[in-house]
């Protein structure tokens, strides 16, 4: 999981960030300790994400499963409001956002 250390370096150090943006499909964009890489190699459901506890979490994913299972342990930190996105990338590179999750119910929303 890359960028994590950072942002747990940074909650220690007294720091709450208005939101943390977590990937499952590239590395972080430039970074900051706001954003986290969860690697292929990482299995969603055994990582440690204490770091996220009282926090907004933007999570996307293009795999349906691991981002469930991402949603649900970031959920199980602690983590204040996780909204998550699926999608699909599409020949040109882009994505395109195929549903939307939030466990505060209020972002719901599948193509």
């Amino acid at each position: 999981m890359k960028g994590y250390a950072e942002l747990l370096q940074d909650r220690c150090a007294g720091h709450i960030p208005s939101a943390v943006f977590i990937s499952l499909d590239h590395e972080p964009l430039d970074g900051s300790v706001n954003e986290v890489q969860i690697e292929d190699k990482d299995r969603p459901q055994l990582l440690d994400l204490r770091a996220l506890q009282g926090l907004t979490v933007i999570l996307s994913g293009t795999c349906r499963r691991r981002l469930l299972e991402a949603i649900r342990s970031c959920d199980k930190a602690g983590a204040a409001r996780v909204v998550a996105t699926h999608s699909e990338k599409r020949s040109n590179g882009e994505f395109e956002a195929l549903e939307v999750f939030d466990t505060q119910g209020e972002l719901i929303w599948k193509k």
